[in-house]
């Protein structure tokens, strides 16, 4: 995003019906993605193709159904670490169940296998969102 000067960046999933994706870019500090259902699609469509990428992140954010939500707060605009060295936890919500990606499994009353494979879903979950982003920066 930064050799396209994007600071935001939206797409519609063309695999499932009314489902967008959607990030903030902070220039090498934090991405927050948010992919959820809208039950409006139009309105998102007439304004990802005009380009107004930042009004579908805050449509996304406030306007979808809460149970279709995944939210992705990316610190440092490098990707989901599983066990930060830095003490900067990423984070990732589905619906409303919070991961905290700070390797403290027992503070969130998970084992560490449970944490492990919380950690690779978010992450493959993660890897899609950004796919269909980047391909929608290429488009841009």
């Amino acid at each position: 995003m930064d050799d396209s000067g994007l600071t935001a960046i939206a797409a519609r999933d063309s695999n499932v019906e009314n489902r967008y994706t959607a990030a903030l870019y902070f220039s090498g500090r934090q991405l927050l993605v948010i992919e959820a259902d809208y039950e409006a699609p139009q309105l998102l469509d007439v304004k990802i193709v005009a380009g107004n990428y930042r009004d579908v992140y805050v449509d996304l954010n406030s306007s979808s159904p809460l149970e279709t939500r995944l939210f992705v707060n990316d610190y440092g605009a490098n990707g989901l670490i599983r066990l930060p060295t830095d003490g900067i936890a990423d984070r990732f919500t589905r619906a409303n169940q919070e991961l905290l990606l700070n390797g403290d499994w027992g503070g969130q009353q998970m084992s560490e296998t449970s944490y492990s494979e919380a950690y690779s879903t978010a992450d493959s979950d993660f890897a899609e969102m950004l796919s269909l982003l980047i391909a929608q920066v290429k488009e841009s």
